[in-house]
């Protein structure tokens, strides 16, 4: 667990092993910090959303995000947050699959009244084309905490849907705010892999080459 939540920090995950090599390109897959357009109190539930990633629509590695958070009316000491990722693999589309997680202590030594953000970077994670992210508070004491909303524009990098995930006792839940589009203030960055079919045609070339040159040398000999 990080007492800080605010600096850099490296995180294994295992890969796809046929993913190395056969990057596409990088940089932002999903950019949503637009102008902050108002607060989401959690009110002590997991809450998350779902993003498309702007990417090859066969998934990518993320190597950085970040995200803004309010906590006012004083939290306590030891309040913390735990931010996850999920894919969308439950039944009916809920998140399901953890992809990552990670905790951190943010307290009361600071006013985030106004709103903090905060990143994470030289991350390994690989997440499918649309997947959740989410956040749950803890240890508020008399405080409360949420979400900063986005402008009604929606990202300027990727795609975002007009709902959120509310996670009630184990069960996730579609929700709405009536003649809002709920999107949360987040970017990602990574670098996107191509689908199956070009991996499998990328191995097919070089594997025709290394018979190429096998079937060259022999007849050399």
């Amino acid at each position: 667990m990080n007492t800080n939540g605010f600096i850099s920090k490296k995180l294994g995950v295992v890969v796809l092993a046929l993913t190395t090599g056969f990057v596409v390109h990088g940089g932002i897959l999903y950019s949503n910090l637009n102008t902050p357009a108002g607060f989401f109190n959690s009110e002590g539930h997991e809450i998350g959303d779902q993003i498309i990633l702007a990417d090859t629509g066969f998934g990518a590695i993320i190597t950085d995000f970040s995200f803004e958070f309010y906590a006012a009316n004083n939290v306590g000491p030891l309040a913390q947050y735990t931010i996850s990722l999920y894919a969308n693999d439950g039944v009916g589309g809920v998140p399901s699959t953890s992809l990552w997680t990670d905790t951190a202590t943010f307290g009361n030594s600071s006013d985030y009244s106004q709103g903090i953000l905060a990143s994470y970077s030289d991350l390994d994670i690989a997440v499918p084309h649309s997947f959740t992210w989410a956040i749950d508070f803890s240890n508020l004491g008399e405080g409360n905490a949420g979400l900063i909303l986005s402008t009604s524009a929606g990202p300027t990098v990727g795609g975002n849907y007009n709902d959120y995930w509310l996670n009630n006792e184990g069960t996730w839940q579609l929700n709405y705010i009536e003649g809002s589009d709920v999107s949360f203030l987040a970017a990602f960055s990574g670098t996107s892999v191509p689908e199956p079919t070009s991996m499998a045609l990328m191995g097919l070339g070089s594997l025709g080459l290394f018979l190429l040159k096998r079937r060259s040398a022999r007849r050399s000999k």
